[in-house]
Parts: C-alpha cells; structure tokens; sequence
C-alpha cells in the first residue's frame, strides 16, 4: 500500500511569510515613500505658486496706479 503523500499539506506553510509577500511589502513601502516625496513637493510648489501669485497681483496693482 503506498501512503497519499499528496495529501499531506504544509500546516506551517500559511505562517511563513513567502517571497512574493515579502516583496509586495517592499514594493508599497517604496511607492509609500515615493507618494511622501511628492507630496512634500507639491506642497513646496504650491507655496511657491501662491507667492508667485501674490507678486503678480502686487506688480499689477502698481501697474494700474501708474497709469
């Protein structure tokens, strides 16, 4: 009689992380840390923006008093 080795299963197997887990972690980790990096810089951008904007306006205020 030959022993059903096809069905005994790995209990453990579910417990262990496996490399393609693992390697989904490290992939949104990186595009976590890659959305930040945008993040702070549209943010820099956007400030930088409004003072662009706030010049503009200023520089068009004096424009109009001049004439």
């Amino acid at each position: 009689m030959r022993p059903f080795k096809w069905f005994v299963t790995d209990v453990t197997a579910r417990f262990r992380p496996s490399r393609s887990r693992t390697s989904d972690l490290w992939i949104v980790n990186t595009m976590e840390s890659a959305a930040k990096v945008r993040s702070k810089k549209l943010a820099a951008n956007k400030d930088r923006l409004n003072q662009l904007l706030a010049e503009l306006e200023e520089l068009c205020l004096e424009s109009a008093d001049v004439r």
